[in-house]
């Protein structure tokens, strides 16, 4: 709420951003103070709050680009174009309308607001087909160009198995449960996949894997 706040009336209002950045901070400092000494429920190990926060915050520069175009295209702010009204019961105009679209400066900004939107939407649309026409892609067990492996593949197969008998301990004797279904479900897949993976490994291949760790 407070980023989208900003990025609606950041333009016309820049005192908003340094306003955010202490509520942002503020946020963190506190939330994990709250998270060592307040909350009583312990955490669930899940990457799901940030995955949604990252796909929500990605619509925020849509609302800079349009809501700063429409305040850089102000004619009372910016164009000094203001038409006085002879009474208070008459009705203000402002000469800012949507299909008055004045072709100087601005107008690269316009162009660049529409290719963005178009690029998100056409991604978005990509993201749909994949997640419907492919339900369940296969872990990637191949170095990312970080040469990082994901979470799941970056554990060793001993310890993802050790985390999968102590949630199944933890959920059949004690009545609760630290790690939700999708979380449990990857540790499974992954490391049965590794094992099923490790078998079929030659040498040579686990030379070069070992290489590309180090």
């Amino acid at each position: 709420m407070v980023i989208f706040i900003n990025m609606a009336f950041g333009v016309g209002l820049p005192i908003l951003f340094p306003l955010t950045l202490i509520a942002i901070i503020s946020l963190y400092i506190f939330e994990r103070i709250f998270q060592v000494y307040w909350y009583q429920k312990s955490a669930m190990i899940n990457d799901f709050l940030n995955k949604n926060a990252l796909r929500i915050l990605k619509w925020a520069v849509h609302f800079y680009t349009f809501f700063g175009y429409w305040f850089i295209t102000n004619r009372q702010i910016f164009y000094d174009d203001v038409t006085p009204t002879m009474r208070r019961s008459d009705r203000g105009i402002t000469n800012h309308t949507l299909y008055n679209i004045p072709y100087d400066q601005t107008f690269p900004l316009l162009i660049f607001m529409f290719l963005l939107l178009g690029i998100m939407i056409l991604k978005s649309i990509y993201s749909l087909l994949i997640y419907f026409l492919v339900p369940r892609l296969r872990i990637q067990h191949l170095l990312s160009f970080e040469d990082l492996y994901c979470y799941y593949d970056s554990l060793e197969i001993s310890d993802a198995l050790t985390l999968v008998k102590e949630e199944e301990y933890r959920r059949k004797e004690l009545k609760y449960s630290r790690l939700n279904d999708k979380t449990l479900n990857n540790l499974k897949y992954s490391a049965s996949l590794r094992e099923e993976i490790e078998e079929n490994l030659t040498a040579e291949d686990k030379n070069i894997l070992e290489s590309k760790t180090i």
